[in-house]
């Protein structure tokens, strides 16, 4: 699988509504055009967003864009059409880039709510991992897959279900194109503002199980964040595969 994410802040004069409006009417279009002359099929999901609302964390970013594709193939001719056709004529884009990055990922659903998938999310979450000296993205991912995911639901269980869309951990396998500022991550969507809140006043206060975060190994691997958001959004799906 393979993902794309990039972050970005208006120009300067720009609010963050005005570079979202001119990312989903003028740059999105432009984008598609290629994507469809050369990467569908291929492309899984093409996604513009913004935060309008930081819940807890740093908000590094104000606005966003999301690519998911299941073809290789199919991302690269998108890759190299848009480095020859780039700037587009005519492009009004108002974003000046922080980071962007385009890497091979590995990823485990750990929770998706079929019943609610087609809902529009209110909330996302994003924290990103960097291991430190002698231990590996391998180690962070599976730690985050059979240790702390299974405390994670179990606050969902209790406080926040309905709520929660979808909860997914990744780590990098490789980078196909910009810079790579971590290994492993961890995303959630939410659709309910009041499942949220509850869900994170309960993780400040829950103790976690015995050893996860106090010592010994599995307790190193829990301290590896690098930085995390959750953060109220207003998301535009410029396009999904069916």
């Amino acid at each position: 699988m393979c993902i794309r994410f990039g972050v970005y802040s208006p120009k300067e004069g720009v609010s963050v509504e005005e570079a979202f409006q001119s990312h989903m009417q003028v740059h999105s279009p432009l984008i598609m055009e290629v994507a469809r002359e050369v990467a569908i099929p291929g492309l899984n999901k093409y996604i513009v967003g913004r935060v309008t609302k930081v819940a807890k964390g740093s908000p590094i970013f104000n606005n966003y864009v999301h690519m998911t594709w299941d073809n290789e193939a199919a991302m690269n001719r998108y890759l190299k059409a848009l480095e020859e056709r780039m700037p587009f004529p005519g492009d009004t884009f108002m974003g000046k880039v922080n980071w962007d990055c385009t890497c091979f990922v590995e990823e485990k659903v750990i929770f998706e709510n079929s019943a609610t998938l087609d809902k529009k999310a209110v909330a996302t979450r994003l924290a990103v991992y960097t291991p430190s000296e002698g231990i590996s993205s391998e180690d962070i991912y599976k730690f985050h897959i059979d240790v702390h995911a299974p405390h994670i639901m179990d606050i969902v269980a209790k406080v926040a279900t309905p709520g929660l869309k979808k909860y997914v951990i990744g780590r990098v396998t490789d980078v196909a194109v910009g810079s790579q500022l971590f290994t492993n991550y961890v995303k959630m969507w939410w659709d309910d503002e009041g499942a949220l809140n509850r869900y994170l006043e309960a993780l400040t206060t829950a103790k976690l199980p015995d050893g996860t975060f106090q010592s010994g190994p599995q307790g190193e691997l829990g301290k590896q964040t690098t930085w995390h958001l959750t953060a109220f959004v207003d998301e535009d799906v410029t396009f999904e595969k069916k």
